[in-house]
């Protein structure tokens, strides 16, 4: 017999300041998805720029959104996720974009491995007009790779947490204004490495008012002290070497893996393509990935 599994509840945070060049992108990215059970929250700093009417043209989709003075990004993402019910959580930037059929893949992975708390897909760098910079192929992240190479084996907007994990790791944590990603991977990684989904889920905007850019000396201080946080999880300096040696080693070896299956299995995106059609390329993925949502009881 067979029964159909409901959906679960997908929760997404976006933040939002002075945005209006890339909102409405970000916004139709995010409900061209058709996904059937998706509660979205927008929280905007008080924006000025247009960005409000924008946002306010999704109201009767939206869970729950603000405009108003805050003290930035951190305290922006936390009002957001305090507020979100769904059994999984994440945020999308009103910079950032999900590709089409994200969370669809992303409901899918979590019922087919119900001991996974958290995941990471592959994604893409843009730019400010929305060409495609470079392709992140993504990989299982560990706490102490985490610790010994760069966050780079995923882009924020292609990471997914349960619920239940996200706050038993301590939810936004300090809600920092930068590097709340990193922070929040080396949280949940030193409770379980993330699992990884081999398919292209969101897409990381790079511009010159990105925080990345903006911010970068800031972000380099806030990922040295978020490292030197987590050493004292990592059981001493020797170990820790040893340990993030092994890591460094199957990094690059995951890496080179990845790439030499590109060779074979080519990718949907391409270096300096401009992402276009969202809604036409999330209606065919809909149509592929919402399928079969049965589960044999």
């Amino acid at each position: 017999m067979k029964s159909v599994q409901p959906f679960p509840t997908i929760s997404i945070v976006t933040p939002c300041y002075n945005h209006v060049r890339f909102i409405a992108e970000t916004m139709r990215s995010i409900h061209s998805q058709g996904y059937p059970r998706l509660e979205h929250i927008v929280v905007d700093g008080g924006s000025t720029d247009g960005s409000v009417e924008v946002i306010r043209r999704y109201a009767d989709r939206l869970a729950w959104w603000c405009s108003e003075k805050d003290s930035g990004h951190g305290e922006a993402l936390a009002k957001g996720m305090a507020r979100a019910t769904g059994e999984i959580v994440t945020w999308i930037c009103s910079d950032d974009l999900l590709l089409p059929g994200a969370l669809f893949a992303v409901a899918r992975y979590f019922e087919e491995h119900p001991r996974e708390e958290w995941v990471v897909g592959d994604g893409l760098k843009i730019d400010g007009d929305s060409k495609i910079l470079r392709l992140i192929y993504g990989m299982p992240l560990t706490h102490s790779g985490l610790l010994h190479w760069t966050f780079a084996g995923t882009v924020q907007p292609s990471m997914f947490a349960r619920a239940d994990a996200f706050h038993e790791a301590g939810g936004m944590g300090e809600a920092l204004d930068v590097a709340p990603d990193f922070d929040l991977a080396l949280r949940l990684a030193r409770r379980r490495p993330s699992g990884y989904l081999r398919t292209f889920l969101g897409a990381l905007r790079i511009h010159s008012e990105t925080q990345t850019i903006r911010k970068n000396d800031q972000l380099r201080s806030v990922s040295a002290q978020l490292r030197s946080r987590e050493g004292e999880f990592t059981g001493g300096v020797v170990l820790g070497q040893l340990v993030g040696r092994r890591a460094l080693g199957r990094y690059a070896l995951t890496r080179l893996w990845r790439l030499a299956a590109e060779m074979v299995e080519r990718s949907p995106y391409r270096v300096g393509q401009r992402l276009t059609s969202m809604e036409r390329g999330s209606e065919e993925d809909r149509s592929r990935l919402a399928g079969n949502w049965v589960k044999t009881i």
